[in-house]
């Protein structure tokens, strides 16, 4: 079956589909998953089909491997200790699975344990990655106000996401000693 997909997606590309739309029931889009080795896939949305080749990623620790190659930065360095799913995106959200269990808290205004970092995928490379939240105990989720009023890296207007980039996430451990892996990618609306 996958064999069977991935022909039939290869296929649609060389034809310059412009729109494909999987639903289960009529009403609900189904999710497919590309592995992050795979050669350039289709990205299906509800709008043109887009040709996509995320930065692979050589880096894996504790049989966690990275999405997306964040080598050329400080903290891509840092030990891989848990797993993180970006599974929504919108204009002003991102949400993601993963837990940080055992990871030491402080009080900052709040109880946080990690830091949540933005990546920015712009014709396949990586154009931006910064911090830009807290995370508290079991948050899986935060808003994108400090992205767009121009928090650390993303103070450059051009490294902020635009409708069509791809953007991940990353949660690093409060005390800046290890990290998640780096979500996959999914295109920004």
């Amino acid at each position: 079956m996958k064999t069977k997909l991935a022909l039939v997606f290869g296929m649609l590309a060389l034809v310059g589909c412009e729109t494909i739309d999987f639903r289960d029931d009529g009403q609900n889009p189904i999710d497919v998953l590309f592995p992050s080795n795979a050669p350039p896939v289709v990205v299906i949305t509800n709008g043109p089909a887009t040709p996509v080749t995320p930065p692979t990623s050589t880096n894996s620790q504790n049989g966690l491997a990275d999405k997306v190659n964040i080598s050329n930065f400080k903290e891509g360095k840092y030990t891989i200790e848990k797993s993180v799913t970006l599974t929504k995106v919108t204009k002003s959200t991102v949400t993601w699975t993963g837990d940080r269990n055992g990871w030491p808290q402080k009080n900052v205004k709040k109880t946080v344990n990690g830091i949540v970092y933005l990546g920015v995928i712009r014709e396949g490379k990586v154009i931006a990655f910064g911090k830009f939240d807290w995370t508290r105990p079991g948050q899986n989720s935060k808003g994108l106000e400090n992205v767009f009023e121009g928090y650390g890296v993303f103070s450059d207007p051009e490294k902020r996401p635009r409708s069509g980039d791809q953007v991940f996430v990353c949660v690093m451990k409060i005390t800046g000693s290890a990290r998640t892996i780096t979500s996959n990618p999914v295109v920004f609306p």
